[in-house]
């Protein structure tokens, strides 16, 4: 990790390979990956199941509409409840994520600021598959909130059972009990559920180790400066570090006092937009939007107007 650190100050981290595509774990990240596995290996299913999601509306009319029909009452709530389900496990899953974060956080932020390039290099190499692991976290950030963005129904739904889950309640033994379906509809109403989910745990953590914002603006650094250099031929590889770039600006931004878009952060602000305004191979409008409109500090005093102007004439 310290030489993550050399990339924030414009030294050898340039040439820095986190190899994304092949990254296995040593003995040393062996505990903390193993946790991190049981919970990231479901986060595509997750994905899967908000791409694949079928809006209730149809039977929410028809409970509204219908309200006094036993017979069509009881078959709208059960295909209500069905989807209540699924959207409840994406609140209890951002729940697990933000128990794991800090704890990839915090294993990727031990090093010793005196440690030389050869000592940083050599804290990096050994903990290449917890940063694919971090990496991986900052993904499903990026596409969960893109995807709900783009499901006004789940919200809608949720209100729906909300509204009746007594009456609900009362004919069906409903296993999203009526606190977690408060709690889940306060999630459902951030625009961007699962990065303000995981804002949480950072900040905590930030409070006791201060080196865990470096961490993630050294993320962002290397996933640009590796896309830059085509360190990777695969499109989906750079898509990656592409989204792992901004999920990482979007988390320091939230936590960090003044954001990640002042002229003192420890982000290649400037380069990275650059890069997502020049990458090719596939658009990149969608992480342009997250900085525009995820971000916390974008519209500060602060904030040169270079950059505000980059993002600004892009649209």
């Amino acid at each position: 990790m310290g030489l993550l650190l050399s990339l924030l100050k414009g030294g050898a981290g340039d040439d820095i390979v986190v190899d994304f595509e092949n990254a296995r774990p040593t003995e040393h990240e062996r505990e903390i990956f193993d946790t991190a596995h049981q919970v990231l290996h479901r986060s595509n299913d997750i994905l899967e199941a908000l791409r694949n999601y079928q809006p209730a509306t149809e039977f929410v009319q028809k409970a509204l509409g219908q309200s006094n029909d036993e017979a069509v009452l009881r078959t709208s709530y059960e295909e209500i409840i069905k989807r209540v389900v699924i959207v409840n496990s994406f609140y209890e899953y951002s729940q697990e994520l933000a128990d794991l974060l800090p704890k990839l956080l915090a294993k990727l932020s031990q090093w010793s600021s005196a440690d030389s390039a050869s000592d940083a290099a050599a804290t990096l190499s050994n903990q290449q598959a917890i940063a694919k692991q971090m990496a991986d976290l900052l993904n499903f950030l990026i596409c969960f909130d893109e995807m709900k963005m783009r499901q006004p129904a789940l919200q809608n739904d949720f209100a729906f059972y909300k509204r009746n889950f007594a009456r609900i309640s009362r004919m069906f033994d409903v296993t999203v009990s009526e606190q977690n379906t408060n709690a889940a509809s306060l999630w459902l109403a951030e625009a961007s559920p699962m990065m303000s989910t995981m804002a949480q745990p950072t900040a905590r953590l930030f409070r006791d180790n201060r080196d865990v914002l470096t961490t993630l603006g050294a993320m962002s650094n290397i996933c640009g400066s590796m896309v830059r250099k085509k360190r990777f031929e695969s499109v989906e590889t750079n898509l990656f570090c592409l989204r792992a770039m901004v999920g990482a600006i979007i988390l320091y931004d939230h936590v960090h006092p003044i954001g990640a878009f002042h002229r003192r952060s420890e982000i290649k602000m400037s380069k990275n937009i650059d890069l997502l305004l020049s990458f090719t191979a596939a658009s990149t409008e969608n992480l342009l939007n997250v900085l525009r409109y995820s971000s916390k500090h974008l519209n500060d005093d602060s904030t040169p107007a270079s950059i505000q102007d980059k993002l600004s004439e892009s649209r």
